[in-house]
């Protein structure tokens, strides 16, 4: 039955190498060689469909369910490779992102980083915000924090982001590197997205983006991010208002040598992980 199946499937100048190849040899061909098996552009998901679907032919024969061929395998098999291409097309393409770090890298000389993050309780949607700077030397130059009230995660997202840039804005830096781990937050800020479309906040933060001076925004993972997650967690749980640091607390120290150093392997050297 099996060997019916794929004589109506193959042509005739290539069943000869079919039926004689061992079996990872006839595997990978047929699922990375198409066109030396057959013109059918889509031999590999059809090769891959009618081998499961006569597995579980095989399984329910030998299991005794009462299943046999009594449907055509090959019509069936058409069936789910059109289904397949179906989904693959309408599918969006993800592109190809760059490796997230995640662990903290120093800005290039004469470069301040800004790294912001918000966070917000699931209960109450008690949200703050924090930041902080550093420079070349990985050193922190300056922190803060505060109590937004309730929001979402997203409009916590841009106020941190608002607030980090205000803060360096007034200390006087002209080159930033600002980085944040909320990617649509990025998004918006570089006009990828269309979330909060008319927001106030976010014409507010564009207008501080074209003053005169030098503002990268990234994306990074929140393995580099640790420190403002911090403030910004002290942030929600104020009252009201918020802090300037111009010297760490001594809960952050540790983490702030931690975070320039990177996650150290069993080996006792640095890694980054994608």
């Amino acid at each position: 039955m099996v060997r019916n199946i794929w004589l109506r499937s193959i042509p005739m100048e290539a069943r000869e190498v079919f039926f004689t190849l061992p079996i990872k040899a006839w595997l990978c061909k047929n699922l990375f060689e198409a066109n030396s098996v057959t013109c059918d552009e889509d031999w590999p998901i059809r090769f891959a469909i009618l081998c499961w679907l006569i597995w579980k032919r095989r399984c329910c024969l030998v299991l005794g369910s009462g299943e046999s061929f009594r449907d055509d395998v090959l019509v069936c098999g058409d069936r789910m490779v059109e289904g397949c291409k179906r989904a693959f097309c309408a599918t969006p393409r993800v592109p190809n992102r760059p490796i997230v770090h995640c662990s903290w890298i120093a800005p290039p000389l004469g470069w301040v980083r800004l790294n912001v993050d918000a966070s917000v309780t699931l209960q109450d949607n008690r949200a703050g915000v924090g930041g902080v700077i550093r420079d070349a030397q990985g050193r922190c130059v300056f922190g803060f924090y505060r109590f937004l009230g309730r929001c979402d995660s997203l409009v916590a997202e841009m106020w941190a982001i608002h607030d980090g840039l205000l803060q360096a804005w007034d200390l006087g830096y002209t080159r930033i590197e600002l980085e944040s781990d909320c990617l649509e937050a990025v998004r918006i800020i570089h006009s990828e997205s269309s979330a909060l479309a008319g927001s106030a906040l976010v014409s507010s933060i564009k207008e501080v983006l074209g003053r005169g001076w030098t503002v990268v925004v990234k994306h990074v993972g929140r393995g580099s991010n640790r420190v403002a997650d911090f403030l910004a967690a002290q942030g929600r749980n104020l009252v009201a208002g918020g802090m300037r640091l111009s010297e760490p607390p001594v809960a952050l120290v540790s983490l702030l040598e931690e975070e320039y150093l990177g996650p150290s392997s069993s080996m006792g050297e640095a890694t980054g992980v994608g």
